[in-house]
């Protein structure tokens, strides 16, 4: 039995250190496809890097915000005037799911959208080489925060009772 536990825990272990491995090779390849672009953009002082242009301008950017506030805008002005209207509840619901669309769309082609997608792919690269506990180690450490829990509730109580007794002797002794 314990040499079965072992075994299986060296073969979780090793199934771990692969998937780490595949996903930094993964991340190394990504970062070797961005490399080239990143040295175009290295500024002649100091070797330092500029920031990668925008592919649209301030401007654009303004109008695609300009046309998501209004989208969310509609959609919650649009419901409330249908409300009144007596319009079908599926058309109202299509109406405003459509207006949450076309501005999540927006969204994402502006410059904070573009930056939201790029964090979201790099948590999600980051999160596969996490070294997740194994059940056994999840239980095994559930159980002791348990168990500490519960020591310092008691001790808690206990000082607790002892502090009420001590003023309590105090107020009588007072009067």
């Amino acid at each position: 039995m314990a040499s079965t536990t072992a075994q299986e825990k060296e073969r979780k272990r090793k199934k771990r250190q692969a998937q780490a491995e595949k996903a930094k090779a993964a991340d190394t390849q990504n970062t070797a496809a961005a490399a080239p672009a990143a040295s175009d953009a290295a500024a002649p002082q100091g070797g330092k890097k500029k920031a990668a242009a925008p592919a649209h301008s301030k401007a654009a950017d303004a109008v695609m915000w300009l046309v998501v506030w209004a989208s969310l805008i509609g959609a919650v002005a649009g419901n409330y005037m249908m409300t009144h209207q007596g319009v079908v509840l599926y058309q109202r619901i299509l109406f405003v799911v459509g207006c949450c669309v076309l501005a999540l769309v927006v969204f994402l082609f502006t410059s904070l959208g573009k930056r939201t997608v790029k964090f979201a792919k790099d948590s999600r690269n980051e999160l596969r080489r996490v070294t997740w506990p194994t059940k056994q180690e999840t239980v095994q450490t559930s159980v002791v925060v348990a168990i500490v829990v519960l020591i310092v509730a008691v001790g808690l109580w206990f000082f607790d009772i002892i502090i009420s007794w001590l003023v309590s002797t105090f107020n009588a002794w007072l009067g």
